[in-house]
């Protein structure tokens, strides 16, 4: 449920700041993956993601399957935490170039 509700808010932010699609993606439990159609990428991108990604708003304490207010709404069958606060720490843990419109990130949770 973390690692899923986490994809959404990384989703939420990528398009919301930077308008990039996403290509792709896989998810483990706490790890995963994300691919998106980036024109421009560097490590100081995925710096400014990531804080933003942990940078929430503090009044964003709900997810209904699934809306996380001001940065994503769809419909999903996946479960999902009850709070963004449970998702834990977000870390990208990695990135790479996977083609000309295709940037891959990928992220892990703790605690």
């Amino acid at each position: 449920m973390r690692t899923h509700s986490a994809m959404h808010v990384l989703c939420g932010v990528v398009w919301r700041d930077y308008e990039a699609q996403v290509t792709g993606g896989n998810m483990e439990p706490l790890k995963a993956r994300m691919d998106f159609e980036f024109k421009n990428f560097s490590a100081d991108l995925v710096h400014e993601i990531e804080l933003k990604v942990n940078l929430l708003p503090p009044n964003l304490t709900e997810i209904r399957i699934v809306e996380i207010a001001g940065l994503d709404i769809q419909t999903d069958g996946g479960t999902h935490v009850a709070n963004t606060r449970e998702i834990g720490t977000f870390k990208i843990t990695g990135h790479k170039n996977k083609g000309k419109k295709n940037k891959r990130l990928k992220v892990e949770l703790s605690n």
